[in-house]
């Protein structure tokens, strides 16, 4: 794990302590980003075949989708007891509780923080 990734995971437990849930849930999906990406640099994706992969040139680099139709190009070609479909489902709803605390007007709930702290942990766990 990566000086960022642990930093990011510190402070999404801390956050928990201090109860700034919104805060935590953007950190805890950072977290599990960054987690993706160096399984897939770690799985021989470079940069340039990332973007070969990517296919669509209006597509940002290392966005949360492109990283995804990565992921599951990976996913196709390897034969590994994985379980993708709970992965994406974690990787998703992690994603969505961040889009929620960082541009939407409610409150990450301590029940949806607990969740998000669940799906993170589960997503490092597989990578």
């Amino acid at each position: 794990m990566s000086f960022q990734q642990k930093i990011n995971e510190r402070i999404a437990q801390e956050c928990k302590k201090l109860k700034a849930f919104n805060v935590g849930a953007s950190r805890a999906y950072y977290c599990a980003f960054l987690k993706a990406k160096d399984y897939l640099i770690a799985n021989g994706i470079s940069k340039q075949k990332y973007k070969q992969m990517v296919k669509n040139k209006k597509e940002r680099a290392y966005s949360h989708g492109s990283i995804q139709k990565v992921l599951y190009t990976v996913k196709s070609t390897k034969n590994n007891k994985i379980d993708w479909s709970t992965l994406f489902l974690c990787w998703d709803n992690l994603y969505k509780q961040r889009i929620v605390a960082d541009y939407d007007e409610q409150l990450i709930t301590e029940d949806n923080f607990d969740k998000i702290l669940s799906d993170l942990q589960f997503v490092l766990a597989i990578f």
